[in-house]
């Protein structure tokens, strides 16, 4: 169950957060450590006292992405040895164990675009993400059915992840014939990516039906190489990495003169 809990930490502490039971400080100065700055339970030390941890957790059962009943259940309650970890557990969410200050915001899940970050976070890793794209990528397999539920007890379907998933755009370049890349290559994503870069190219003279792309086609419409993309960086180098000590442009040169990504 240890995994479960892992994976699920960030949703238990919203739901904390939601059910009042971990407050967050409103502001911190740039000089606050991170363990100083973190959300906390004020009543921690009242609960530890006064109750058992596993009744404090329980008020949490059937939160949103937590499990009906999984704070009742002695398999997420007690450790290999029968002896009960709630108290540990608590403290864990609580962020009351050392110098435990997770910084979670609202980027791990759908709620992202609320949080300020997000909007110089995605472009960033997409400057990343392209330049890495040109350079070369050294596999480009999409692997099926492999996702995480948000709501984190399972890894299996969460639809909208995977190669051939739809999603919500359909005109991506403002241009009604830069829609549908109609390229059939069965289940095998691999072949549909090389497909689809292929139907990319004529994509936005012409299309043949109206519907939202996928993700496979947006993968395929963004590819750098092609030129199909609606916009594109004006550069890729990033002297803050240079002033410590790293490749301006993330490429080393070995003295062949050959390329080595980071």
């Amino acid at each position: 169950r240890s995994r479960d809990l892992s994976t699920l930490a960030f949703v238990i502490q919203k739901a904390m957060w939601r059910a009042k039971l971990l407050e967050c400080p409103s502001y911190c100065s740039a000089e606050t450590s991170t363990a100083e700055c973190k959300c906390t339970c004020p009543n921690l030390s009242e609960w530890l006292e006064s109750e058992p941890a596993s009744a404090v957790l329980a008020q949490l059962s059937g939160a949103p992405g937590v499990q009906e009943g999984m704070f009742t259940d002695p398999a997420y309650l007690k450790n290999a040895n029968g002896d009960d970890i709630s108290p540990t557990l608590l403290k864990l969410f609580c962020n009351d164990m050392h110098e435990t200050a997770p910084v979670t915001g609202d980027s791990l899940e759908s709620a992202s675009p609320t949080d300020i970050s997000f909007w110089s976070i995605h472009p960033t890793i997409e400057r990343l993400w392209v330049w890495r794209r040109i350079l070369g990528m050294d596999d480009e397999a999409w692997p099926a059915n492999s996702s995480t539920s948000v709501n984190g007890l399972e890894t299996g379907r969460c639809w909208g992840h995977d190669a051939t998933d739809a999603v919500y755009w359909k005109h991506l370049t403002g241009e009604e014939g830069d829609v549908v890349m109609s390229a059939e290559s069965g289940g095998d994503a691999e072949a549909q990516l090389s497909a689809s870069a292929s139907a990319s190219a004529s994509a936005s003279a012409s299309a043949t039906e109206s519907r939202p792309y996928t993700n496979l086609e947006l993968y395929a419409l963004m590819d750098p190489q092609t030129g199909d993309a609606p916009f594109v960086y004006d550069s890729f180098r990033w002297t803050h990495c240079a002033e410590e000590g790293y490749s301006e442009t993330l490429v080393d040169e070995d003295e062949g003169g050959r390329r080595r990504r980071r």
